[in-house]
């Protein structure tokens, strides 16, 4: 065998062995990808199925204590996020997203009509978002909190 022969027999498999690998680089990236896609996917759903409300045993976190700040010494952006970030912040049971222009803009026509809504309820909204020991005026704070964000 002559040294050309080897040359050209090494060469030549070392292009299989360079190609080889470089197809298990192109598989494995595109593997890789569909995994982070479908990881990506798994977190978008498990944000969307998070509970509503957690159960406490034992000892009460502050922000759920009794000994909580009255309603009216909360901000009606603390009395949002308490509140009405429940269903507004997901679009839980079709509610306008909390900063959706367009969701919010009709709505805003007649605001006198959304402050009775919020105090009374509307369909599947509870009277005062179910917080009973909120003023007649912080909802109309908090209505006018979620209008100016959106």
């Amino acid at each position: 065998m002559k040294d050309s022969d080897f040359i050209n027999q090494f060469v030549a498999v070392l292009a299989i062995l360079v190609g080889i690998a470089v197809l298990i680089f192109i598989i494995a990236n595109a593997v890789s990808e569909d995994y982070a896609m479908v990881e990506a996917e798994r977190k978008i759903v498990e944000q969307r199925i998070l509970p509503v409300g957690k159960v406490y045993v034992g000892e009460v976190p502050p922000a759920l204590s009794t000994d909580a700040p009255k309603t009216e010494a909360l901000s009606p952006k603390m009395v949002y996020e308490r509140v009405c970030a429940v269903c507004h912040a997901a679009g839980l049971l079709n509610a306008p997203v909390y900063g959706d222009a367009a969701a919010w803009g009709p709505r805003k026509q007649n605001l006198e009509q959304m402050y009775q809504s919020a105090i009374n309820g509307k369909g599947t909204m509870p009277a005062k978002g179910g917080d009973t020991s909120l003023s007649d005026d912080m909802v109309r704070k908090v209505v006018d909190y979620i209008l100016e964000g959106s």
